[in-house]
């Protein structure tokens, strides 16, 4: 995982880790940024695009070559009445935009290019195998709760 707003970082990896208290993975010092407005998290994104691993073949001069994930966290806060309650909700929303597969008979890819292409390959054929092991057992656990589908 490389760090594509924390310039300082060297687009040195950083370590994925599990957490036991959260019961779920997280990107250990992944930069982060508190945004106010919509124009701050649109001058963040742009950062990261400006950040991201780009390269050119035969089919595409501006081929994304990585995956990339921004994950926006939302708190909004409202008054409730004259005594001075506030009610906060909160969310989570994951943008995700995955490299593209490569062809690579059609693009004509060499070296760097090629092995890049290969790569998103491999990552793109793991999360399919991944996705369909988790619907697959969501399905199974249905199932077994209901007696058919």
């Amino acid at each position: 995982v490389i760090d594509l707003l924390n310039p300082g970082s060297s687009r040195k990896p950083l370590a994925v880790r599990w957490s036991k208290k959260s019961r779920g993975f997280f990107v250990e010092n992944l930069f982060t940024v508190d945004c106010e407005e919509l124009d701050d998290l649109l001058a963040v994104l742009e950062e990261g695009m400006r950040n991201r691993s780009v390269g050119s073949h035969s089919m595409n001069d501006y081929s994304s070559r990585s995956h990339t994930i921004l994950t926006v966290h939302i708190t909004s806060e409202q008054q409730m009445g004259e005594d001075g309650v506030f009610i906060s909700k909160q969310g989570k929303i994951n943008f995700v935009d995955l490299a593209g597969s490569e062809m690579t008979k059609k693009t004509h890819s060499e070296g760097k290019t090629l092995e890049e292409a290969n790569n998103i390959n491999k990552s793109l054929m793991v999360l399919g195998e991944a996705l369909f092991t988790s619907s697959w057992y969501c399905v199974r656990h249905y199932l077994l709760v209901h007696g058919t589908a």
